[in-house]
């Protein structure tokens, strides 16, 4: 039976893309001061403004957008895009998606974010979003893996578990009636990230994946956050926690296993391992490519190839040799 509910849940994921492909291939874009309806009928959504007088001479421009009449209204007052981006209507609501814009998150969604604040039972972290995250103290792990209700301690030895500027990977839970994120980390995978490398790109450049911790064939292990940031750090060995610990999902062995990982020192060959998938990320976003664990990996593997060093990637002259075989 679940398996069945995985193969329909797929199927049903699979159906919503292929519509929302077939939307965008229809959609109209528009440019910012270019008209999208007229006559007062709608309601005015985000990346949009009501302009009242006189259309100008769009009307006589061949090239201009194509204008949607709205019946019963006003023909003076116009709906006029103040962002570049595709048209979406629902209904009588009217709004325009940005090409690039800042992350808006969505329930499920793998993030990396830093901890900017931390406040009464609760830390504020920036994910690249409009407004800062919030990870209360009741939707983190505490050391041990208790169960337990949070105490007045708990409260007082919160900066024990993250302090400003720590670095961490979670999941968004939910979101506050004021457009803000609720983040959470009670899963292993999630927590204080260290002992790696953080890069920062366009966050329309990352898809959703099947899976977004990947370990790299080159010995890297990558998270894909949904919010433009993508941690780097080396490849974990079974042999980090001791002959004494066997690798599990237990949360004492997890503990200590990150511990000795965040201690452990990098030799030079995963260092330039970690910087070689550094510029091939920078790569793609330079050109605008969707960043994904496949093209990071062809972008890597040309380059060695063409003999470039992990500094040389990101030369001009090397461009078009190092991404002209790498599709996204």
């Amino acid at each position: 039976r679940c398996c069945a509910s995985a193969r329909a849940c797929g199927g049903a994921m699979a159906f919503e893309e292929e519509e929302v492909a077939a939307a965008l291939a229809s959609a109209l874009v528009v440019l910012p001061g270019e008209e999208i309806a007229r006559g007062g009928g709608f309601l005015r959504g985000h990346g949009t403004y009501v302009e009242s007088g006189p259309a100008g001479d769009s009307d006589d421009d061949d090239d201009a957008a194509p204008v949607a009449d709205e019946e019963g209204g006003d023909p003076s007052v116009r709906l006029v895009a103040s962002v570049a981006g595709v048209v979406l209507r629902v209904n009588r609501l009217i709004s325009v998606r940005p090409v690039q814009s800042r992350y808006g998150g969505d329930v499920g969604d793998v993030v990396v974010g830093r901890i900017v604040s931390v406040g009464n039972k609760q830390w504020h972290v920036d994910l690249g979003a409009r407004q800062l995250g919030t990870l209360m103290l009741g939707s983190i792990n505490l050391p041990g893996g208790a169960l337990r209700r949070r105490t007045l301690e708990d409260q007082l030895q919160m900066r024990t578990l993250f302090v400003e500027n720590d670095l961490l990977s979670a999941e968004v839970s939910s979101f506050y009636q004021h457009g803000g994120m609720a983040i959470h980390t009670r899963s292993m995978r999630y927590g204080k990230l260290a002992n790696g490398q953080l890069v920062t790109v366009s966050p329309s450049l990352i898809k959703r994946l099947s899976q977004h911790f990947v370990s790299l064939p080159c010995g890297v292990d990558a998270i894909f956050g949904l919010n433009g940031r993508i941690w780097l750090t080396v490849a974990r060995s079974g042999e980090e926690a001791g002959d004494h610990v066997e690798r599990s999902r237990m949360t004492d062995e997890m503990e200590l296993e990150n511990r000795l990982h965040a201690e452990r020192v990098i030799s030079p060959e995963s260092r330039e391992a970690i910087a070689r998938v550094r510029n091939a990320i920078l790569a793609l976003a330079a050109t605008g490519r969707l960043v994904n664990p496949v093209a990071v990996m062809a972008v890597v593997t040309r380059s060695e190839e063409l003999g470039l060093a992990a500094k040389a990637m990101l030369a001009p002259d090397v461009s078009d040799a190092l991404l002209g075989p790498v599709s996204t």
